[in-house]
């Protein structure tokens, strides 16, 4: 079995924490980007990056999330909410192949991408692209790691 966890530093340095006001997307491999929630909240950059659905790994949904302005963008059938608390101990590894399948099935457009995303884009989202590249592009974890620690600074 494998587990994957990527920790955060227990102080974040000044321009992590400006990216937790911001939105923060960062194209991982084509169709594929990571982000943070304020990315998710923001219609225009939903727009500007063409996100046609949405992997939520939050421990809350937020309530923007269903507004018009955000489901003419992403529609309910398209986000794949996942409640999940940011701790170095949830275990991720149960939602690893509905995720993966759900990302495989709206990453195949052309203009279309999938935003994977949790509170501060570091963590989660990085441990689930990170198990999709394995899984789906056969790459080993210090390729995937490596990979996107590189597009995600």
């Amino acid at each position: 079995m494998l587990a994957i966890v990527i920790m955060c530093e227990p102080n974040p340095s000044i321009r992590e924490l400006m990216t937790l006001t911001k939105p923060s997307v960062s194209e991982i491999r084509p169709h594929i980007l990571i982000g943070n929630l304020y990315s998710t909240l923001d219609p225009n950059v939903l727009r500007a990056n063409n996100i046609i659905a949405l992997v939520s790994l939050m421990d809350a949904r937020h309530g923007k999330w269903g507004t018009p302005s955000i489901r003419s963008i992403v529609p309910e059938a398209n986000h794949l909410y996942i409640p999940c608390l940011d701790s170095s101990t949830m275990d991720l590894l149960p939602f690893m192949s509905d995720v993966c399948d759900f990302i495989e099935q709206h990453s195949c457009g052309d203009d279309t991408n999938v935003l994977v995303h949790c509170r501060e884009g570091i963590s989660r989202s990085a441990s689930i692209v990170i198990a999709y590249l394995m899984r789906k592009h056969n790459m080993s974890l210090d390729e995937a790691l490596a990979g996107v620690k590189e597009k995600r600074r």
